[in-house]
């Protein structure tokens, strides 16, 4: 048995180191490719190693030097999209949880023959295909001068994001005892102070596991941000590696090495702002999944 048992348990640790491996190596691969040169990016076969390490890439993006993409990005380097990212991730997340919570809220207290035609009418709204929307949505950005800012790309993305919100936040209110708010009303509290300050503590892992998707949908977003963008006032980090893409594949072959230090500068926001929440993530994860 004990030998059936360690045999168990080895085999368990290398699925997890397999799986860890093949979860990891495409992040490697990019973190690698902004210090290589341009010889060994290139180099057949590849080298999982680099041979060479080199500044010139993040020279190239942080900087401007020596590369003409600049020119089409009307910025001197990506500080500007990282900061139009920022604003837009945060500002979207928090449209998103504050409509998303007291939609979700209202609708696990409301009468469940009511509530739940329209649950599931919210959650409609998330299945239509984005790409349907981009025309009237243009024109209307358009016609009230929106277009071009990040306050629009925001609200935009709050939109499709909010359904998602309310539908994370539904299940987290089910998970909470209806006698908790009662016996705090019965306290003395409001029925909004028994929201605020009984059921919000109590459903955080649920608000950290939200905010995280829906900042994470809203930080790698593309199709919205290249067609309702036009100027560095409002384009964020997906739309400034497109550019290298673009003017690569017309002239001197594609710059691997800026977009791989655009996608590394993508990736680090996105690991602080999970390593902060991480704290109510991994229960709000895994929330409810017992009862009884």
């Amino acid at each position: 048995m004990r030998t059936r048992a360690v045999g168990s348990n080895t085999l368990r640790y290398a699925v997890i180191a397999l799986y860890l491996l093949v979860a990891l190596f495409p992040i490697y691969w990019l973190l690698t490719l902004s210090v290589r040169d341009l010889k060994d990016i290139l180099s057949i076969p590849p080298n999982i190693f680099p041979k060479s390490f080199t500044t010139v890439n993040f020279e190239d993006v942080m900087l401007g030097k020596g590369i003409e993409e600049k020119q089409i990005a009307g910025a001197e380097n990506t500080l500007p999209f990282l900061r139009n990212s920022l604003i837009v991730g945060l500002l979207s997340t928090g449209i998103c949880m504050v409509f998303g919570t007291l939609a979700a809220y209202g609708l696990v207290k409301g009468k469940p023959k009511v509530m739940n035609p329209v649950a599931f009418g919210i959650l409609a709204i998330r299945m239509v295909p984005p790409i349907i929307l981009i025309t009237p949505l243009f024109i209307i950005l358009k016609s009230v001068r929106l277009l071009d800012t990040r306050i629009a790309i925001a609200f935009v993305y709050s939109a499709f994001n909010i359904p998602f919100a309310v539908w994370m936040m539904r299940g987290f209110f089910m998970d909470v005892p209806s006698e908790i708010e009662d016996a705090a009303v019965i306290d003395g509290c409001s029925p909004l102070g028994a929201f605020l300050r009984v059921v919000l503590p109590l459903v955080k892992p649920g608000l950290a596991a939200s905010a995280v998707f829906v900042f994470l949908q809203a930080w790698n977003e593309f199709l919205f941000a290249v067609i309702l963008t036009r100027t560095t006032l409002s384009q964020t980090l997906p739309v400034a590696a497109s550019f290298f893409v673009r003017e690569g594949m017309s002239q001197r072959g594609i710059n691997v090495g800026a977009i791989a230090v655009v996608g590394t500068i993508a990736v680090v926001p996105m690991i602080v702002f999970v390593a902060l929440v991480q704290k109510w993530l991994v229960r709000g994860l895994t929330f409810g999944a017992v009862k009884g």
